[in-house]
């Protein structure tokens, strides 16, 4: 009985190596794909959370640069940071910063080159549509109507419906179409939330074209 359970194991041992002689070089590689696929990916993350930790720091480190209100030395850091760390969060966040500087200092196109690469690099979509909508007004201002509608026809995340309808009432009221700036304003009561305090202001537009707080029944 002995030799027979010893003659099975030696079959199986002969087919196993069978196996590896004719599977083996391919099963290694398969192996050693995965084992550096998964060193790879955490490998990326850990680049991922140095680089997030890197802008922060350049970040921070410009904040008095912000502060200041040199345009042209807050477009360098948001040019250095765009060279870095192109689509970081905190990218993002100097992008929408030099925005507001250069807007408040009179230069709408510095803000606009800025809010566009916001939209086009940055990875956090709450951001990105922010920069749409500020995009817009700059673009509205400019009588540039055709492209402020493309960025409030864009795909926004939820939670943005009443801040687009009140932009695109905005976009609307600029173009002579008063039916449909009290729709969209309307639409953006609606839409934002009872307690916001942005509804006086949508509340105000609506007031200045004559319009109601609700849609008049018929």
């Amino acid at each position: 009985m002995t030799q027979h359970y010893d003659l099975e194991e030696q079959e199986q041992l002969e087919r196993v190596k069978l196996f590896w002689k004719q599977h083996g070089n391919r099963i290694s590689t398969l192996v050693l794909l995965v084992c550096l696929g998964f060193a790879g990916w955490n490998g990326y993350n850990y680049w991922q959370k140095n680089q997030a930790m890197a802008a922060a720091t350049l970040y921070d480190n410009s904040e008095k640069i912000f502060q200041s209100g040199d345009v042209k030395a807050a477009e360098r850091v948001f040019a250095d940071m765009g060279e870095r760390y192109k689509g970081s969060f905190y990218t993002a966040q100097a992008g929408l910063r030099l925005a507001k500087l250069a807007y408040e200092n009179g230069q709408a196109d510095v803000a606009k080159n800025a809010l566009q690469k916001v939209v086009d690099n940055a990875s956090d979509a709450a951001l990105v549509a922010a920069a749409r909508l500020r995009l817009a007004q700059v673009l509205m201002e400019q009588k540039a109507y055709d492209q402020a509608q493309a960025q409030l026809t864009a795909k926004f995340p939820a939670g943005f419906d009443g801040l687009v309808a009140d932009a695109q009432g905005d976009l609307y009221n600029l173009q002579g179409k008063t039916q449909e700036a009290v729709g969209s304003y309307q639409k953006a009561l609606a839409a934002l939330d009872a307690n916001s305090s942005y509804r006086v202001i949508v509340d105000a537009k609506l007031a200045t074209l004559g319009g109601a707080a609700e849609p008049t029944k018929p």
